[in-house]
């Protein structure tokens, strides 16, 4: 069996126990929320990326799709619980803010359970996975050698991509979607990219050192299992990429979404207070400013802060040496 196919049903297993486990629920949404099922959604959506390029776009597009809305439709749930969460324990926020939280969470678990029945995620038999397998048996998978050369040129094709972003922006973000949280984006795709791919990609310590890394790898970094990719096992052609530079860039996500969730944390209390208050956008925004007690240029001060995060890993060009190229294992 080629490992394209087995990449995929291994993630696909995991989401089709999941999708099992929640229909004993009474509300599957909340359950799969609960119980992280957005991982193996973002690992087969990083498979589908990856192939679109490795070998042709429409299926794997179609496929992307499927699972990007599933996605979606959790991340949303888990936004605004999250908020509820947080701002329920802030007397400062009145309690129609709050509610508002809560209303939104419970709006986007009804919308979730109805795309679980409607699209066949769930019910007998779960078609929904049985036509995604069904699809991916009928594709044309390549040969080990000549995939893991696709790859190696998708990651060399992305990290351009991603230079040529900063470059356009590099003197200073000035929209927290568009450009500070789309950079993030375009930097952890590269990491979920390591753990889709099951061991076809390995990080090797070429003892490259840099005071600058000290900035960005903390021992967060260093311990977290995101950072830790899978063995080899049994690919015996695997993209190699440089360990250091690996767990700096890992780094700078970790920083990149700790603003990002500072900036939306302003931008979608704002949301409830123009909701609850009945005023215009910009009054709103003041309005959160207030009750998060921080300063009415506190957005800007947060994309500030972004853009000076990235400037000394893209200006010292640590990404043109993430990846050292194709390697093979002595074990295969």
């Amino acid at each position: 069996m080629k490992k394209g196919f087995v990449r995929f049903d291994y993630f696909l297993d995991q989401l089709e126990s999941l999708l099992q486990q929640s229909c004993v629920d009474e509300n599957p949404a909340w359950w799969l929320y609960k119980n992280n099922a957005r991982t193996p959604l973002f690992m087969l959506e990083s498979l589908c990326r990856i192939y679109m390029t490795v070998l042709e776009k429409k299926p794997f597009q179609k496929l992307q799709d499927q699972f990007k809305a599933l996605e979606d439709a959790l991340g949303r749930v888990d936004m605004y619980d999250g908020f509820a969460n947080e701002f329920s324990q802030k007397p400062a926020i009145d309690v129609h803010a709050k509610e508002y939280f809560y209303k939104k969470t419970e709006l986007h678990v009804d919308r979730l359970n109805e795309m679980l029945l409607k699209e066949g995620w769930l019910g007998a038999g779960g078609k929904r996975l049985k036509k995604i397998r069904k699809k991916l048996n009928q594709i044309d998978w390549i040969k080990d050698k000549k995939e893991i050369k696709a790859i190696h040129f998708l990651f060399e094709t992305s990290v351009e991509e991603i230079k040529t972003f900063f470059e356009k922006n590099k003197n200073g973000f000035t929209d927290l979607e568009d450009q500070l949280h789309e950079l993030r984006r375009m930097l952890r795709w590269l990491s979920i990219n390591g753990h889709a791919l099951r061991g076809a990609v390995q990080l090797m310590d070429t003892g490259f050192k840099s005071g600058l890394t000290m900035n960005y790898i903390t021992e967060a970094v260093e311990q977290s299992p995101y950072n830790k990719l899978p063995e080899a096992a049994e690919n015996r052609y695997v993209l190699l990429l440089d360990k250091t530079i690996f767990l700096t860039m890992s780094g700078l996500i970790d920083q990149l979404g700790t603003l990002k969730d500072s900036g939306l944390r302003i931008l979608l209390l704002a949301e409830a207070v123009q909701q609850s208050r009945q005023l215009n956008s910009n009054l709103a925004l003041l309005g959160a400013y207030e009750l998060l007690g921080i300063d009415e240029d506190g957005l800007q001060k947060i994309l500030t802060n972004a853009t000076n995060a990235c400037k000394p890993f893209f200006n010292e060009e640590l990404l043109d040496k993430l990846v050292l190229g194709v390697g093979t294992t002595t074990e295969n």
